[in-house]
């Protein structure tokens, strides 16, 4: 009986058949390989490491910084219908003061004038 043939060359089939053929080596290799390109990129890594904290940091004040001005908008806006209410208190109470003043020249002087009775002229 015959079993499934490959078509791969003898010497290859015998070299390390439990290892894929796209193998780099042992752990400890690429462990080491890895740690040289660490070593020597290291400044570069701090460097972007560095970046990312202080980018964390700003990204974190502006938040901050937006919920403040967000609270700032709230009592300003507070504050600006406390004003116009007060304006317009002012307002009223000034047009109030003028009717009063009015009506009372009014009835100093203008229900001598008007009435009809002879006695009070």
């Amino acid at each position: 009986m015959l079993a499934c043939q490959s078509t791969r060359p003898r010497s290859l089939s015998q070299v390390a058949p439990s290892q894929p053929s796209n193998h780099q080596g042992t752990f400890g290799k690429q462990a080491a390989i890895r740690w040289k390109f660490m070593k020597q990129n290291g400044g570069a890594i701090l460097v972007i490491a560095i970046t990312l904290l202080l980018l964390k940091s700003v990204i974190q004040e502006q938040s901050l910084l937006n919920k403040k001005l967000h609270v700032l908008e709230n009592h300003l806006q507070e504050i600006s219908e406390a004003a116009n209410d007060l304006i317009n208190n002012a307002v009223y109470k000034s047009q109030l003061n003028e009717r009063l003043s009015q009506m009372q020249y009014y009835w100093k002087v203008g229900p001598r004038c008007t009435t009809l009775d002879p006695q009070l002229s």
